[in-house]
């Protein structure tokens, strides 16, 4: 028993050491845990009551964590800024970056998906943002008219540009994915395997197949699935 043991230990240490040694020009989704060089808030004039958290986030990542405050381009900066100010935070520490989007407040789901390689190198996914096309069907369930329906959900348009739109402004190359995806959906650990809710991405994706989701992320993530 003892030898068993000492075996199955061993094949384990042997295949961690592996994925330790990985090329290190393959590029992957890094673990959360993993350090970071920034971290994007978003932000909206007309819903102040997110602002206390804004700055406390910001607050607690100072001299630590760079801090990238996100809006639409039809806000305006100063009201968020004259609100960092009288928190006691210098707005000169912070990045204010404006560009057209719809929902500010929810990066995490529309903002890019960052990949990194063991030689520094980056690039960004861009995938296309699961509610609007959701909300589009949803509609014409409800009875709504197939065109009218898409117009109504053509409000969201413009989140589908927030990643490549951020990415583009860093000079990081975008690779576009066909998923209907969510960035808030995503669980990686950094060694190459994505956990997804399979429900969900068979809902948000009605004409693809698990199987073809599987491969769309093996060819173009480098990524091993788990469905949950």
């Amino acid at each position: 028993m003892k030898n068993l043991i000492f075996f199955v230990f061993l094949i384990v240490i042997i295949f961690s050491c592996k994925q330790e040694r990985r090329d290190p020009s393959i590029f992957y989704y890094p673990a959360e845990w993993e350090p970071q060089e920034a971290i994007m808030i978003g932000w909206k004039t007309i819903q102040p009551e997110f602002f206390p958290l804004a700055a406390d986030v910001a607050r607690a990542l100072e001299g630590s964590t760079s801090v990238i405050f996100v809006s639409d381009t039809s806000e305006n900066p100063q009201i968020f800024k004259q609100y960092l100010v009288e928190n006691g935070l210098d707005t000169a520490s912070f990045t204010f970056l404006t560009i057209p989007i719809r929902q500010a407040l929810a990066l995490r789901d529309i903002g890019p998906v960052y990949l990194t390689n063991g030689l520094g190198e980056k690039k960004a996914v861009d995938f296309r943002w699961s509610y609007q096309d959701y909300f589009e069907r949803f509609l014409i369930e409800k009875g709504e008219e197939p065109d009218s329906a898409k117009i109504y959900a053509s409000f969201f348009d413009r989140n589908q540009k927030t990643d490549s739109l951020i990415a583009a402004r860093n000079g990081i190359e975008v690779i576009t994915s066909s998923l209907n995806l969510d960035g808030g959906a995503i669980e990686v650990n950094g060694k190459g395997t994505i956990l997804l809710n399979e429900e969900w991405m068979l809902m948000v994706n009605p004409t693809s197949t698990k199987e073809s989701m599987e491969q769309e992320l093996q060819e173009h993530w480098v990524f091993i699935i788990l469905f949950g």
